[in-house]
């Protein structure tokens, strides 16, 4: 699973030219060792925590002109394979939560906002992620 993560990471990031940073990228499954810093969707290399840079900018959910970007960005990496999307005002800093969880049977929301609540997905994620 990390290997498919990284492969669609890595064709994201040629067909776009942004530079993507993992900064929490997979842990121990619980239950199974202590290298954990996420939910459990992280475990194996589901997930993970990235910040996405044009140009050296970094696309921040929490800056509205970034927010085109980070549409167009959402829809490529999905059709690449990426199950779920988690970002937006309120959301980790700004940063952005991927992942492939849901063919893992670890969840069924595919994007979500502030509070990790899908109720809360910003409506350009949701358009961008339909």
């Amino acid at each position: 699973i990390p290997q498919r993560r990284e492969r669609i990471r890595n064709q994201a990031r040629a067909n776009s030219g942004y530079k993507i940073v993992v900064f929490s990228g997979g842990q121990d499954v619980k239950g199974q060792g202590n290298r954990r810093t996420g939910s459990t969707r992280h475990d194996g290399g589901y997930a993970a925590d990235i910040r996405v840079y044009d140009n050296g900018t970094r696309l921040s959910s929490e800056v509205r002109g970034h927010h085109v970007r980070l549409a167009i960005f959402a829809t490529m990496i999905k059709q690449l394979g990426m199950e779920s999307f988690g970002s937006g005002p309120g959301y980790m800093g700004g940063d952005h939560h991927v992942d492939i969880a849901i063919s893992a049977g670890q969840g069924v929301a595919t994007t979500w906002g502030a509070g990790g609540r899908s109720a809360n997905t910003p409506s350009w994620l949701k358009r961008a992620f339909r």
